[in-house]
């Protein structure tokens, strides 16, 4: 069931979608036409969600260049406005982010992101799920239908009366599990039978019972004491057409949820003088207004890997850190390069400690320390990629079919990633939002003034925000007892 203001978000998600889409398709058409927007179409063709991104910035930068005077940017990277738009998509461009975490692109400073949440409706007894609890995460095989479970722990007796939650009960539909373990059934006329084919301990242990299918009140006779550590289940199906049980079926919300940005400046400052201009000019070593364009942008493109990298660590750190020993000789194996074909396997157990954490993801992609890439290599299903510059975050290569990036120790005390750490998480590429945290970006602001002693300062900032979703899909593993090489 759909309340009214779900109805009303979802009608206003659809439109917002919708109108997204035909904007940044509108974007990429008109800007990897311009000069401005040289190579969109070579990066479409090979991430077509970045190139939307590059497109949608420049068409946000040029709107907001367009209010300003002539004279508000005349100082700004050596009076012509096209440079701002240069850096915007450098920086866009030559960053990783958008390649390891979720980014998109802003309209306004208060954009929001919306996203659909299946929710049970209803609480009900014998079902075990729970109003509010999401549906995807909570995979129940008595949510749909007629079935429901009773538990009973064992108090050290043989004998026990039971009564299900629901009732009247359809006989014929009634087993009895002991600790899971299948070990009677109904007779569909009121007495509950041994599996006698069975013959393990716990089926033994069994001997009789019967059932009241109009109160659904079992009862159970075990031929020894039941251990207080032991657990009775029965699954029953109560009788869904009763009128006194429509109550009963189970019923489902689907709910959007909607999240706003509240995008702020990250400022860049950058500072030279009118004679270093004039000595890169005069001896052909570079013009100073490219050689800023490139600066600055890559300086903002590693500043936002690194924002990205370190709100994703200390989600990460929420969930707890896992380790792999790296110390083959303590492992039981001959050598080193054999022992790092683990390294895979213990990622592994972390894709499935997330996945049955939220009922859905796998690791894809990785964020790691130089050592950690390092011993990454060792593995035979390694191959290295040699693609991005091996300036601040680039991608070293695939492990398997993981994306793995790496990302420099920055910080003596506190840095980002240590050497021997990889951050894990998963990127959904069909849903969006199944993300831990996501980054959206607005536009870019630039100031600039020329002073008496004949230095130009100025700032560059781009306007951004983030929103943490599910910090659960994001995981740190650290490797251990790493071998330790000196010069």
């Amino acid at each position: 069931m759909i309340n009214d203001k779900n109805r009303i978000q979802e009608s206003e998600a659809k439109q917002y979608m919708a109108k997204k889409v035909r904007f940044e398709e509108a974007c990429l058409n008109k800007w990897s036409k311009n000069e401005i927007g040289y190579g969109l179409e070579d990066m479409f063709a090979k991430n077509p969600s970045k190139a939307r991104r590059v497109a949608m910035l420049l068409e946000n930068q040029e709107k907001m260049l367009k209010r300003l005077s002539e004279a508000q940017i005349s100082q700004s990277f050596q009076t012509r406005p096209e440079n701002v738009l240069k850096v915007a998509r450098i920086g866009t461009a030559n960053s990783k982010r958008g390649d390891f975490a979720h980014e998109v692109a802003l309209q306004t400073t208060d954009d929001a992101i919306f996203y659909i949440k299946t929710l049970y409706a209803n609480t009900i007894a014998g079902k075990e799920q729970t109003a509010d609890q999401m549906t995807y995460e909570k995979p129940y095989y008595t949510s749909a239908g007629e079935i429901q479970r009773k538990e009973t722990v064992g108090n050290a007796g043989p004998t026990y009366t039971i009564i299900v939650d629901k009732y009247p009960i359809i006989p014929g539909k009634n087993v009895i599990l002991l600790d899971g373990e299948f070990v009677a059934y109904d007779n569909n006329i009121g007495a509950v039978t041994t599996a006698g084919a069975l013959v393990s301990y716990n089926t033994a242990k069994f001997t009789s019972g019967s059932f009241v299918a109009s109160t659904g009140v079992f009862t159970l006779v075990f031929a020894a004491n039941v251990a207080a550590s032991s657990t009775i289940t029965i699954v029953s199906q109560y009788d869904s057409e009763q009128s006194a049980l429509y109550d009963y079926v189970p019923k489902m919300n689907i709910e959007v949820t909607k999240k706003r940005f509240s995008a702020r400046p990250m400022s860049l400052g950058y500072s030279y003088s009118m004679m270093t201009e004039l000595v890169l000019n005069i001896t052909g070593i570079g013009n100073t207004e490219e050689l800023l364009l490139s600066m600055v942008g890559d300086e903002h493109a590693k500043a936002k890997d690194y924002r990205a990298i370190q709100r994703m660590h200390s989600l990460a750190l929420t969930n707890g850190t896992y380790t792999f020993d790296a110390a083959f000789n303590t492992q039981g194996e001959l050598s080193d390069k054999m022992h790092a074909q683990k390294i895979l396997s213990a990622i592994n157990d972390i894709s499935g400690a997330l996945y049955n954490s939220i009922s859905r993801g796998v690791i894809n992609k990785i964020i790691a320390g130089s050592q950690a890439v390092t011993y990454f290599k060792k593995h035979d299903l390694w191959k290295d990629d040699m693609t991005d510059n091996r300036v601040g975050v680039f991608k070293a290569g695939t492990l398997s079919d993981i994306e793995v990036y790496q990302c420099p120790s920055i910080g003596a005390t506190s840095p980002l990633i240590k050497p021997n750490q990889a951050i894990c998480t998963y990127k959904n590429p069909d849903q969006p939002l199944d993300i831990g945290i996501v980054f959206g970006v607005l536009t870019e602001l630039t100031a600039a003034l020329l002073y008496p002693n004949m230095y130009i300062d100025g700032q560059l900032a781009i306007v951004e925000d983030s929103l943490v979703i599910d910090p659960r899909f994001v995981r740190l593993l650290e490797i251990s007892n790493l071998p330790v090489y000196t010069v």
